[in-house]
């Protein structure tokens, strides 16, 4: 494993699993474990100059939050702005802008700054907030560097956080361990220099035991899936970190891993399944000669069994997200583009109940939608309306709009206040 490391320093080093890898082993314990024991979960992201979104915040992110917005306004950017910070970690931030066109293809049009990311996370309320910013630039020929990283740390709700990281150009200083004190952060400070600005410092400290909060940020990133809402039949060999739930293959794969290792996990989603879906009564596992695997969904009306290919995308959706959840640590960040797509109106409560629970479980959440069951399942602060506004996309969430809440209060569900065009309220953009 060629690993991109500080210059001056030679350690042993960690393979890196892949991006499609669900189980990950860290080289140590990730800082909120080291305290509390509860999962790092994002509190706050601002985006700037990527693509639509010129400077969008947003700030008190729930554990299950959803955005909605017309076509166009900025939903999928938003989304692909978090997967991009994941692929610059995993991949460098040259092939990660080169997969989306290159950098000025994705920078804002007619932006002279760089593209900024920044986020803001911590393990439980009791923690020090992590602020971590990353700024991306372009070199003459077009190709993309990081042009700052940092990472912040603040204890308490007042005063100043402490700098632990910052690289420039692939220069600076980082701080091991934890500090305890102002003082302490001059006094632990190392010099910092990379073998190349086009890779993350977090990718390399995250690895060492004696950066605990590069850790954390590195774990952090490192467990964000995104799902697309794609046919699953025809789908099978999608570059995505879910692509093992949502084809054919890899979703029978995965039944096989969790039906072996987790039969209870298993026998509760075939449980769930039948209890939803007319025609799924049992779910078996077949393994076949080649080492391939084999789904039969089972009626018992007809006294008969059905290969996956015979079944519906909806079924295989649903079953998909059941999988992904029951198999996905809770600690992961989960990107749901348009849940709704391919499954029957009468699921989607169903499918949201199960997200909640998973978020309730420790994880985090993220969906974005058209779809008005989608929020009748949700509360004014887990709503965030994306609107473009002079080429650009603002959001705002329902919960700062007055007559939407008021209305809300009363007994109005968010889904038919959105189709009233009263989400997002124009007052308030």
């Amino acid at each position: 494993v060629l690993l991109r490391c500080c210059a001056f320093m030679v350690f042993s080093t960690v393979p890196r699993a892949s991006a499609y890898t669900i189980v990950r082993k860290m080289s140590v314990a990730p800082y909120a474990e080291l305290n509390t024991g509860e999962p790092m979960k994002l509190e706050a992201v601002k985006i700037e100059n990527y693509k639509a979104l010129r400077e969008v915040s947003v700030d008190d992110l729930t554990p299950l939050a959803a955005f909605v917005g017309a076509n166009g306004a900025g939903k999928s950017s938003l989304f692909d702005a978090l997967v991009f910070l994941h692929d610059c970690l995993s991949r460098g931030v040259a092939e990660a802008a080169s997969m989306r066109g290159g950098f000025r293809e994705i920078v804002s049009r007619g932006s002279r700054s760089p593209i900024a990311i920044t986020i803001k996370f911590r393990g439980s309320k009791k923690e020090p907030v992590l602020t971590y910013r990353v700024e991306l630039s372009c070199d003459d020929f077009g190709e993309a560097y990081v042009a700052l990283e940092q990472l912040r740390l603040r204890k308490g709700s007042s005063g100043s956080p402490w700098i632990v990281l910052d690289i420039r150009e692939g220069q600076g200083w980082a701080l091991r361990g934890v500090p305890e004190s102002y003082s302490s952060v001059s006094k632990e400070k190392e010099s910092i220099e990379l073998s190349s600005p086009r890779t993350l410092a977090v990718d390399s400290l995250g690895q060492l035991s004696d950066y605990p909060l590069e850790s954390s940020l590195r774990a952090l990133i490192d467990n964000w899936f995104v799902v697309a809402p794609t046919s699953i039949h025809h789908d099978a060999d999608r570059p995505s970190s879910t692509a093992q739930f949502f084809s054919t293959r890899g979703m029978a794969k995965v039944a096989r891993r969790l039906w072996a290792h987790n039969p209870k996990a298993f026998e509760n989603i075939v449980r769930s399944m039948s209890r939803r879906i007319n025609g799924v009564d049992n779910i078996a596992v077949q393994p076949l000669p080649n080492g391939e695997v084999h789904l039969l969904f089972g009626d018992n009306n007809l006294e008969a069994s059905f290969p996956q290919e015979s079944v519906s995308d909806g079924t295989l959706r649903l079953f998909s997200y059941l999988l992904l959840l029951a198999e996905v640590n809770p600690s992961s960040l989960l990107c749901i583009e348009e849940p709704e797509g391919l499954l029957h109106p009468d699921l989607l409560p169903v499918l949201m109940e199960e997200l909640q629970r998973y978020a309730d479980r420790g994880g985090q959440v993220l969906v974005s939608t058209h779809s008005p069951l989608v929020l009748d399942s949700l509360k004014p602060d887990q709503v965030y309306a994306l609107v473009k506004y002079g080429g650009f996309s603002q959001v705002k969430r329902v919960s700062q709009m007055p007559i939407t809440v008021s209305l809300y209060r009363e007994g109005n569900k968010l889904g038919s206040l959105w189709e009233m065009g009263l989400i997002p309220e124009a007052s308030c953009l």
